[in-house]
């Protein structure tokens, strides 16, 4: 990480100032196209998650009403000929 408002300039070694070589060859930040990619890839990602679930959530809920409904009706109505 390079923060360009930080930098040493020299640094003291026994009451002598020396310079510091890392200040004289300071490079420019170096862009991380990677990171870049992987958000691209992030984002694609979290979409395509989003679109499957707004279909298969509701879809799951309604399977699971149309089971749990004929299930309840079928225990009632066997319950209530016992009776």
């Amino acid at each position: 990480m390079h923060f360009s408002g930080y930098t040493t300039t020299s640094c003291v070694k026994d009451g002598t100032a020396v310079k510091n070589a890392q200040t004289n060859a300071n490079p420019p930040p170096v862009v991380l196209r990677d990171s870049d990619v992987n958000r691209k890839k992030f984002v694609d990602r979290a979409k395509r998650i989003d679109t499957i679930s707004r279909a298969a959530f509701p879809l799951a809920f309604l399977i699971f009403n149309v089971f749990y409904w004929i299930t309840y009706k079928i225990i009632r109505h066997e319950s209530a000929r016992k009776t």
